[in-house]
């Protein structure tokens, strides 16, 4: 899977160059978080196949996939999955988002949702990725003991030229203001994360000043497992 490629061109650091450029232990598990990410959103992709649509025109497709802080046995769970609605007015509609935080049974480091693009149905906003609808799966988000306030949600259009980023507090910020500034967005020029040193400078690079930044004042923060 192409999401193995992505450990290959992450930013190579050393444990002992992580500990001086973060000031934190690097077997801090939130700072796997940049290469979790990669990982995510191309899993996500791959979950995207099993989505199922009534659209026959215009369908709908979103894979998700939530990757886990490693728990106190260093196992980490990938937890897939895909939208389901065979009917219109059918009584099944299930969010990728929802099976992700209904199969997750501890703290997720990373949750990625990939899809095509759409506005809100409920409020009508508009981003340049899918966002979790505010109807179902920010109440879901919210509420979730899987979340924590370092977790990170990335949201990407199929190819990936598009990525937003963002935390829950952030996701609610842009419903509640309908202000998508709240959203990190970054476009790239290549599909499929392509480029190496594009993603690196992007994505990789800045997810590890926001996580830092984030733990830094906190000490060494370990989720409760």
């Amino acid at each position: 899977m192409r999401e193995v490629r992505r450990l290959d061109f992450a930013v190579d650091i050393s444990e002992r160059a992580l500990d001086m450029a973060t000031g934190l232990e690097s077997t801090n598990p939130w700072l796997q978080q940049p290469q979790a990410a990669a990982i995510a959103l191309f899993r996500a992709i791959e979950a995207r196949k099993y989505a199922h649509t009534w659209r026959k025109e215009n369908p709908i497709h979103v894979g998700a996939c939530g990757i886990s802080l490693p728990d106190r046995d260093h196992f980490t769970a990938y937890i897939h999955g895909a939208n389901f609605k065979p009917e219109q007015y059918g009584p099944i509609n299930t969010h990728a988002e929802e099976e992700v935080l209904y199969a997750a049974r501890s703290v997720l480091n990373v949750l990625a949702v990939v899809g095509d693009v759409q506005p809100d149905d409920n409020t009508g906003l508009a981003a340049e990725t899918l966002l979790p609808c505010s109807a179902v799966c920010l109440p879901m988000l919210k509420a979730s003991q899987s979340l924590e306030s370092h977790s990170l949600i990335l949201s990407a259009n199929p190819d990936l030229s598009v990525v937003q980023y963002y935390g829950v507090p952030e996701l609610n910020k842009v419903y509640e203001t309908g202000d998508v500034g709240e959203l990190i967005t970054v476009h790239l020029e290549t599909s499929l994360a392509a480029d190496d040193a594009e993603w690196n400078e992007k994505i990789f690079l800045p997810l590890i000043d926001r996580i830092v930044e984030r733990l830094s004042g906190v000490g060494d923060l370990l989720p409760e497992q």
